[in-house]
């Protein structure tokens, strides 16, 4: 097959959309926060909420690939659903113009509504379609390898840009009339923007590999799913790397404000954070070489080790910010492999099952992210709520004191040592040379 680079144009373009996203996840890491030091509201509660939204969620999640896949445009069948961008983004902009000033009842409920309508409904959507959407402008694996690393790159700069300005913009406007509504209005906005650019600008062809109108029934999508141990632990893979994003956030605020004494330190350390960048150009000859799934196993076990040795770290910057780096070193790996695994997760569906199902696999994409970044948002402030964590106290118990650091680094470190256990059982990496051979020949059989 001849190897291709996409246009660079195009690559950048593809990008806009996780740019997008990826630095709503920073905002979306301080939905705890906002809620208790702004709202007043407890966050036992709040955790106990968001938890529930992510119920919803893992129900979404089925509906949509349905409705996906028994769904056809003239424009494709992942470009449509990207529209929802706008809407994810109205729907978040919404949850932090909830006004301090309304009961107790109204505020849980207004965060409850605009929270599940972003992450179970719009979330879902782009979740959902974006490997599909792919598939369909990248053809061959050479032009998704280099896609992918291209657009790996510019995503996670773009969270780690929202982490280091974050804590900054919270500093300030939280000190001033509508703050919080206002920071969220000139983020939101353009982030809205860039994100509807892929689904303005590039067209969708079809992926010419047993592309099908066929009715998909539930049955089929269930089976797709359930039936395939490839993407439950693909889905479980998304589950940890969302909630690593999303729980980061909320207990390295708490840490900074009442460890460190100074919350503007959180963008100290998603500033050095970046260093961890330098693995990317690695990233396509370590696959190369090693394949993806021994790589990715090492970084995520490396990553624990670096959380776990945060709860040790005190006060001490230095030691912070070398952990920071070396956590952070995973998320590059993650991000350019693991949607190449999903698209070979649908292959060996196709091959077990003998019927294209991309909407309930790729729902993988959605479900471990979506149901992630709720529960990690959700467990931060249950986590703290058991330590007796009060929001409007001028200081913090000792026993609160000790939860922010259990927060902030054991419960990552156990999330990515469970993540390193998973990855043991993909195997599937070694199979697919015999698997795209078989489909290849299932192909020119039926011609």
């Amino acid at each position: 097959m001849r190897k291709t680079m996409p246009k660079h144009g195009v690559g950048l373009l593809w990008s806009s959309r996780q740019i997008s996203t990826y630095f709503s996840w920073a905002i979306i890491g301080y939905v705890t926060f906002f809620c208790s030091d702004y709202l007043g509201l407890s966050t036992g509660i709040v955790g106990t909420m968001l938890l529930a939204s992510k119920i919803l969620d893992a129900i979404s999640n089925f509906v949509i690939a349905y409705i996906i896949d028994n769904t056809h445009f003239k424009q494709g069948k992942g470009r449509p659903w990207e529209i929802s961008v706008i809407p994810y983004w109205i729907t978040l902009i919404l949850l932090f113009c909830v006004p301090a000033g309304w009961g107790n009842a109204a505020k849980y409920v207004a965060v409850f509504v605009f929270y599940s309508l972003n992450q179970a409904v719009f979330g879902t959507f782009l979740g959902c379609v974006d490997t599909i959407y792919f598939k369909r402008v990248f053809k061959d694996e050479d032009a998704r390898n280099k896609a992918q690393v291209l657009t790996s790159g510019l995503s996670t700069i773009a969270m780690l840009v929202g982490t280091i300005l974050l804590p900054v913009l919270i500093a300030y406007f939280s000190t001033i009339e509508n703050g919080w509504r206002i920071m969220a209005l000139i983020l939101g906005v353009p982030m809205a923007v860039i994100g509807s650019l892929r689904f303005l600008l590039i067209p969708e062809t079809t992926s010419g590999e047993g592309e099908s109108n066929d009715h998909v029934s539930i049955k089929d999508t269930i089976q797709a799913f359930l039936g395939n141990k490839y993407v439950l632990i693909i889905t479980l893979m998304y589950f940890g790397m969302n909630f690593y994003n999303s729980y980061a956030n909320a207990p390295t605020t708490y840490y900074t404000k009442w460890i460190l004494g100074d919350i503007s330190l959180g963008s100290v350390l998603s500033a050095v954070g970046m260093i961890s960048i330098v693995i990317l150009p690695f990233c396509v000859p370590i696959a190369n070489k090693f394949g993806r799934i021994k790589p990715l196993r090492f970084f995520f076990m490396l990553t624990s080790i670096a959380c776990l040795l945060k709860f040790f770290a005190g006060t001490n910057l230095t030691v912070l910010c070398v952990l920071t780096v070396i956590a952070g070193l995973f998320a590059y790996p993650f991000n350019a492999y693991s949607p190449l695994m999903l698209i070979d997760t649908m292959d060996y569906g196709h091959w077990k099952n003998g019927k294209v199902v991309e909407g309930a696999i790729f729902a993988a994409t959605g479900l471990g992210s979506t149901i992630g970044n709720g529960v990690g948002s959700a467990l931060s402030g249950v986590v703290l709520a058991a330590f007796g964590y009060d929001g409007t106290a001028a200081e913090q118990t000792a026993q609160a004191l000790l939860g922010i650091r259990v927060g902030y680094a054991i419960v990552p470190a156990v999330m990515l040592f469970v993540i390193f256990i998973l990855l043991h059982f993909y195997d599937l990496e070694e199979k697919m040379p015999q698997i795209k051979a078989d489909l290849e020949q299932r192909k020119g059989d039926k011609s």
